[in-house]
């Protein structure tokens, strides 16, 4: 019954929410099994922001349940979304990500902001979930509504992938 959560962003960027997701997580983790894979490009381990993500993983006693993986290559990234249910991007400013586009066409159920240039691929309680701020309630209310129910779940990533064989290229 675990679910397998995913985020791929540049871990060195703090728009991207590494934290904010992080922040979510920690709240959520006693009450649902869970866990969360952390996959992005890394320019540097030096980076403030990588740092304080390890930082509040460890602070948080996160490594259970959380794995941050940098600079995969393309078809280690496909294949890890195979073995996820859930994509979150918890990023603002965001021009137009393409994580949670493959996600779908893997069949996983979508978390993003509404500002997001390609949230409109999101459909609403169909296949995912559009935050509407940026804020920790704000995704836990919505990761909860994932988290209850493993069919939502299911349902959501059948629909992801329908919509990139019938609509999407």
């Amino acid at each position: 019954n675990q679910v397998n959560i995913l985020m791929i962003g540049k871990l060195h960027q703090e728009r991207k929410g590494h934290l904010l997701l992080l922040r979510a997580i920690n709240s959520l983790y006693e009450e649902f099994d869970l866990s969360v894979t952390i996959i992005g490009s890394l320019s540097s381990n030096n980076s403030d922001h990588y740092q304080s993500v390890k930082k509040y993983i460890s602070q948080q006693e996160l490594k259970d349940i959380v794995t941050i993986r940098a600079d995969l290559d393309y078809d280690t990234v496909q294949q890890a979304y195979d073995s996820h249910d859930v994509d979150i991007l918890p990023s603002w400013r965001e021009p137009a990500a393409v994580s949670h586009l493959e996600a779908m066409r893997h069949g996983l159920a979508v978390i993003c902001t509404k500002t997001n240039g390609t949230s409109c691929y999101i459909k609403e309680d169909q296949n995912g979930y559009l935050l509407t701020r940026r804020s920790q309630s704000n995704l836990e209310a919505k990761l909860r509504k994932l988290l209850t129910s493993r069919e939502r779940i299911q349902t959501f990533g059948r629909h992801s992938r329908h919509l990139t064989e019938t609509k999407y290229s």
